[in-house]
C-alpha cells in the first residue's frame, strides 16, 4: 500500500477550494450578464449582435474594443444571451486556470525553481483580482491565455508560431504588443515580426471581409478619437473627454494625486484624494516624463538581464515588461490585472540564488507588500466603504509597483561576480 503524501493532498485540496471560489464568481459574472445593467459579455454581446446585423458595433453603449474584437465575438452573439454568456464564463474559467499551469511549466522550462505550491500560490494570492474579473465577465484571462501560448512557443523555438499568437493578443487587446520589447532584445526578430504581421491582419485586412473596408476604418477612426486620443493629447482634453479617469494605471493615479480630479466614479460630487493642486497641464507633462523614466528603465534592465542571462532570464524580462506595461496602459482597470499572474509566478518561483542577503530580504518585503496592498482591496476584508476608498487612493497602482520592484531587484542587486 502506497503511503499518503499528505502534503501533496492538500496542495490538491487548496487548488480545488481555488476552483470553487474562481467558479462561484464566475457564475456572479453569469448572473451579471443577464441584468438590466450588464456586464462588459453583455456588451461585447451586443457589439456581435451589430455585426450580424449590419450595424456599426462601436456605437454599441460603453464598447470601447476595435472592430475586430466585435468580429470575433460573431459566433457567441449568435447564441442566445444565456448559453453565450454561460459558454464565456466557463471559457473564461478554463483560460485563468489554463494560464496559471502554463506559467508554472514556463518557470521550469526556463530554470526556475517550481515547488508543488507555485500551481495555485499565485492565483491565490490575485484572487481579488480574478474575482474583479469573471464577475465583470471581461476578456483578460482569454489574452493572458493567448500571450502564454506565445511566449511557450518562442521558448520552444517556434519563432512564427509565438508571433501570431502574441499578435493574436495584442489585436484583441493592445497592451501584449509591449511582449515583443524582450523579444526583440533577445534578437527574436522573426517572432517579432510575425506578431506584428498577425496584429496588422487582424486588426486591418481580416474585419473588413465582415465590416466591408470603409466601416472598419470608420470604426478604427471612432475607436481611436473615443479612446486614446484624449489621453495622448492629456490634460484638459483628456478631461473634457473624461470626468472620471477610471483604473489603477500611472495616468489615473497621477492625475488622482496631482490634479483635484474626481477619485471614484461619482464625479464631481466624489471624494478627492489628490495631495497636490497642480494644473492639468503640468500633470499632462509629468505623466509623459514618467512614463519616458519607466521605458528607459525596462530597457536598461532588459539589456542587463540579457548581459548576465541567469536561469529564469528570459521569463524574467517577460513578467518584467508585461508589469511595466500595466502601469503605463492607461485604460487599466483592476480586472486587466489578473495578467500579473505571469509577474507573480516568476516572483514565487525562486529568487536568484546570486543575491545578497538584504537585497532577497528587500525583494520578499516587496512581494509581500504587493500581495497586502492588493488583496486588501477586497470588500469582504475590510467592507466595500474601505475597498473603494482603496482603490480611488491608488492601492491597485502601488501593489503593482511593489512587484516592480522585486523584479528589478531580481536583476540590479545581483552579486558583480553573477553579472
Amino acid at each position: 500500500m502506497q503511503p499518503v503524501d499528505r502534503n501533496a493532498r492538500w496542495h490538491r485540496t487548496a487548488e480545488l477550494a481555488l476552483v470553487l471560489a474562481c467558479a462561484f464568481f464566475a457564475f456572479r459574472g453569469w448572473r451579471a450578464s443577464l441584468r438590466p445593467e450588464g456586464s462588459d459579455f453583455t456588451i461585447y454581446w451586443h457589439a456581435g449582435r451589430a455585426v450580424l446585423e449590419g450595424t456599426e458595433p462601436w456605437r454599441v453603449t460603453d464598447y470601447i474594443y476595435l472592430p475586430a474584437f466585435a468580429v470575433a465575438i460573431v459566433p457567441l452573439a449568435a447564441l442566445p444571451l444565456p448559453l453565450a454568456a454561460a459558454i464565456w464564463q466557463l471559457g473564461s474559467l478554463a483560460a485563468l486556470f489554463f494560464a496559471a499551469h502554463r506559467c508554472v511549466a514556463l518557470a521550469r522550462r526556463d530554470g526556475l525553481g517550481a515547488p508543488e505550491w507555485l500551481a495555485w500560490v499565485p492565483l491565490f494570492c490575485l484572487l481579488r483580482l480574478a474575482d474583479s474579473n469573471l464577475v465583470n465577465a471581461q476578456v483578460n484571462a482569454f489574452i493572458l491565455a493567448i500571450a502564454l501560448l506565445g511566449i511557450d512557443a518562442w521558448f520552444r523555438g517556434r519563432e512564427r508560431r509565438a508571433g501570431a499568437w502574441i499578435g493574436l493578443a495584442a489585436a484583441m487587446k493592445i497592451v501584449p504588443v509591449a511582449l515583443v520589447l524582450p523579444i526583440f532584445a533577445r534578437r527574436g526578430y522573426r517572432t517579432v515580426a510575425a506578431a506584428l504581421a498577425t496584429a496588422v491582419a487582424c486588426v486591418f485586412l481580416l474585419p473588413p471581409l465582415v465590416l466591408g473596408w470603409s466601416a472598419n476604418v470608420a470604426g478604427l477612426r471612432a475607436w481611436w478619437h473615443a479612446e486614446p486620443e484624449p489621453y495622448w493629447r492629456g490634460g484638459a482634453a483628456l478631461l473634457e473627454a473624461r470626468e472620471y479617469l477610471p483604473g489603477q494605471s500611472l495616468t489615473a493615479t497621477a492625475y488622482r494625486l496631482l490634479a483635484p480630479t474626481p477619485a471614484t466614479a461619482r464625479g464631481e460630487a466624489g471624494p478627492r484624494a489628490n495631495v497636490l493642486d497642480l494644473d492639468v497641464e503640468t500633470v499632462a507633462w509629468i505623466v509623459r516624463g514618467a512614463q519616458a523614466l519607466y521605458l528607459a528603465l525596462l530597457a536598461a534592465t532588459l539589456l542587463r538581464s540579457r548581459r548576465g542571462d541567469l536561469p529564469g532570464a528570459r521569463l524574467r524580462e517577460l513578467a518584467l515588461t508585461m508589469t511595466v506595461a500595466l502601469t503605463l496602459a492607461p485604460l487599466v482597470h483592476k480586472a486587466h490585472l489578473i495578467w500579473l499572474l505571469l509577474p507573480y509566478t516568476v516572483l514565487l518561483a525562486r529568487g536568484p540564488a546570486c543575491l545578497a542577503p538584504f537585497a532577497s530580504r528587500l525583494r520578499w518585503t516587496c512581494i509581500a507588500a504587493s500581495v497586502i496592498v492588493i488583496g486588501a482591496t477586497t470588500p469582504a476584508i475590510l467592507g466595500r466603504s474601505m475597498a473603494t476608498w482603496e482603490l480611488g487612493h491608488n492601492a491597485i497602482f502601488v501593489g503593482v509597483q511593489f512587484a516592480l520592484a522585486a523584479l528589478l531587484v531580481d536583476v540590479w542587486a545581483r552579486r558583480p561576480a553573477a553579472i
